[in-house]
């Protein structure tokens, strides 16, 4: 039902529009009257109406003004403007403040309930709207735990940054390139009821992590709370740590507060977001070295350090690069690091072999922990014996590039060999099973990929998706008994998978452009 609101200082003029629209509108509306603007803001008030048709000249407060006032607090409402002067200036003013449309006295039927209907479409289409937006933002208030944990668990679980925690960031809106762990153990043991309340609590827990860090992912495991506070890189470290923990300790008085336990919390250093699963490791240290309090891992003895000049932010790019599947890049980072251990280190041969050595074995390492390598304990058979054998650093350089490579690109070639080797399977199973009711999940689960990443990967190898590259090799079968056997169309049909004639038919002509009778004869 509609809510309408009359506002006429003419009594006949009035009562006559009210008759018109009980009469064209019966139960759809419900009508309230005004005869001056006073009264209407008055009666807005206890109404609140959806349409409003309102004289402008009225004594005392005029309509204008009447409208002015009611969209201070009904900024949605519908104004229909009821004028006895066709008055530009008028109808420039209150159009100005957000009136819908004019009418004329005397007043039009026909115009007044046309009007009115447009008005009523209005409002469906904006509730309509409004459910839309609200169902939406529910699902959305549904899948942000998820995405959260997700982002939690790809930065735990050291999954690839750049398809993996970027798509998270991307989901839940975050624009950083830095971040820190703040790691929170909630000791529950000192209150038996903590546990149900960290539960009860969570979303106030949420919110009070959100107010003190703004973007923030937070997930609770179990008594502790893991929570990734997303940066930009801060000009000066010192300045950004202390007001770091000036938070976090208002977080743990304010928790402690609500919960009714005590709460021991560590917080991990600012490290681009690629890096950070290093910060979370931080932040854990941090909460065993200094109990009952909040400690910061760079304020304990236990913070690792480098020295003065150490390009550690390239020897993390490597490993980043090589993470990444960019061969390419990571060498060329790696070059520069060793350029740094000749120009400083050129007397220190023995220790830059050693370095040369642990940066191919992590590499080594994280290629194999990416995924697609089989791990062979003699793959590092001989590695010593040439490191000591070696005089210069330019064969030592030019060993240390060519094992980052090697490594790198052994990877991408087992990977690709799997691939391969799934997507032969594929097409061996589509040829020998073609005849049969085969789907794209019963190929996947045969080949031990997940429907989705096989679809995606079929078509990078095959150029066809699943049901073309179906459809083409029965099409090819069909094609070559229609040259090869008397059978007829619909034998053929059966015997390459299709249980209806007419839709092989079509579907022949669709692929081949004719059908398979005038192929049969223009083969003969």
């Amino acid at each position: 039902m509609y809510r309408i609101l009359v506002v006429d200082d003419e009594g006949l003029e009035l009562n006559g529009l009210r008759i018109i629209l009980q009469k064209e509108f019966g139960d759809e509306i419900s009508i309230e009257t005004a005869a001056s603007g006073r009264i209407a803001i008055e009666v807005f008030e206890t109404f609140r109406p959806e349409i409003i048709l309102m004289d402008i000249q009225m004594p005392g407060i005029n309509g204008l003004d009447a409208i002015k006032e009611i969209r201070k607090d009904h900024s949605s409402g519908k104004f229909l403007m009821l004028t006895a002067y066709d008055n530009f200036e008028y109808v420039q003013k209150a159009l100005s403040i957000g009136v819908s449309g004019y009418l004329t006295k005397p007043i039009n039927r026909q115009q007044l309930v046309t009007e009115i209907r447009s008005l009523m479409a209005e409002i469906d289409k904006e509730k309509s709207q409004r459910r839309e937006d609200l169902m939406l933002r529910e699902r959305l208030d549904a899948a942000i735990p998820m995405l959260e944990a997700g982002f939690i668990y790809s930065i735990l679980l050291h999954q690839d940054w750049m398809s993996v925690t970027s798509n998270y960031m991307r989901l839940l809106g975050v624009e950083k390139t830095h971040g820190y762990f703040i790691v929170a153990d909630y000791n529950i043991d000192d209150n038996p009821d903590s546990s149900v309340e960290l539960v009860g609590y969570s979303g106030k827990i949420k919110a009070l992590y959100k107010e003190l860090f703004r973007d923030c992912v937070s997930q609770q495991m179990g008594k502790r709370e893991l929570t990734a506070v997303l940066v930009n890189e801060p000009q000066d470290e010192y300045a950004a740590r202390l007001q770091i923990i000036n938070r976090v300790s208002e977080l743990q008085e304010r928790l402690e507060k609500i919960l009714g336990i005590s709460i021991e919390i560590g917080i991990g250093s600012i490290m681009p977001i690629c890096q950070l699963a290093d910060s979370y490791t931080q932040a854990v240290a941090a909460i065993g070295e200094k109990s009952g309090s909040v400690a910061h891992f760079s304020d304990l003895p236990i913070g690792k350090h480098w020295e003065e000049g150490y390009p550690q932010d390239e020897e993390y790019a490597i490993y980043d690069a090589a993470e990444a599947g960019d061969a390419e890049l990571a060498l060329k980072y790696a070059e520069g690091f060793f350029g740094w251990m000749e120009y400083y280190h050129s007397d220190d041969f023995s220790d830059v072999k050693l370095k040369a050595l642990e940066l191919v074995l992590r590499v080594d390492y994280l290629m194999f922990h990416t995924g697609g390598r089989t791990y062979h304990f003699m793959d590092r058979h001989g590695y010593l014996e040439t490191l000591n054998g070696m005089n210069s650093m330019d064969e030592l350089k030019s060993w240390f590039l060519s094992k980052l490579s090697e490594s790198m690109m052994k990877n991408i070639e087992e990977k690709e060999e799997a691939s391969v080797s799934s997507m032969e399977q594929a097409r061996l199973y589509i040829e020998q099973h073609y005849m049969e009711n085969i789907t794209l999940n019963d190929i996947s689960e045969m080949v031990y990929i997940s429907p989705y990443y096989f679809s995606k990967l079929f078509k990078e190898k095959t150029g066809r998706n699943f049901i073309e590259y179906l459809t083409g090799t029965r099409m090819e079968h069909a094609k070559r008994l229609l040259e090869t056997t008397e059978q007829s169309v619909k034998e053929i049909c059966v015997s390459v998978g299709y249980s209806d004639p007419n839709y092989f038919s079509r579907s022949f002509k669709k692929y081949e452009g004719m059908t398979p009778g005038e192929y049969r004869e223009r083969k003969a």
